[in-house]
């Protein structure tokens, strides 16, 4: 389970998500989606790595900065996050997002939990963020 930030509202589920929510208002619209696979037991940060060398490949052109990762903790177990920004190709504005992945163990479910905003806001809405993300109750 997860808190949703307040005033957020339930948003289609697309691209693989089975969470969807977004901050109402705007042109663009806050999002924070979750997605569950299975861990295969590697390493976050390791996993962590190989995002930051995959993401600017598949996103050749989304000019891609990375601005922090490191690990951490949620519900009691090993976390990771990863803080970039990009500007999706013939779509501005430029966007922030901080992922986190939470392991439960190989072969259990990882949960990666994305929360997207404009550059210009995210500073702002990053407190939000992180405590949704550390009201995540993993199963």
């Amino acid at each position: 389970s997860i808190v949703r930030p307040p005033n957020w509202q339930n948003g289609p589920n697309v691209g693989g998500s089975f969470l969807v929510m977004l901050r109402p208002g705007g042109a663009f619209q806050a999002n924070v989606n979750v997605r569950a696979q299975v861990h295969n037991g590697t390493p976050l940060d390791q996993i962590g790595n190989e995002l930051k060398s995959a993401l600017p490949k598949v996103l050749a052109n989304a000019n891609i900065q990375f601005h922090e990762d490191g690990p951490t903790t949620i519900d009691g177990k090993a976390a990771y996050y990863l803080v970039y920004s990009m500007t999706p190709p013939g779509k501005a504005p430029e966007v922030k997002i901080i992922q986190y992945l939470i392991a439960n163990g190989s072969g259990q479910k990882a949960f990666i939990i994305t929360f997207t905003d404009l550059a210009s806001n995210f500073d702002n809405n990053r407190a939000q963020f992180d405590q949704a993300a550390q009201s995540v109750q993993v199963d």
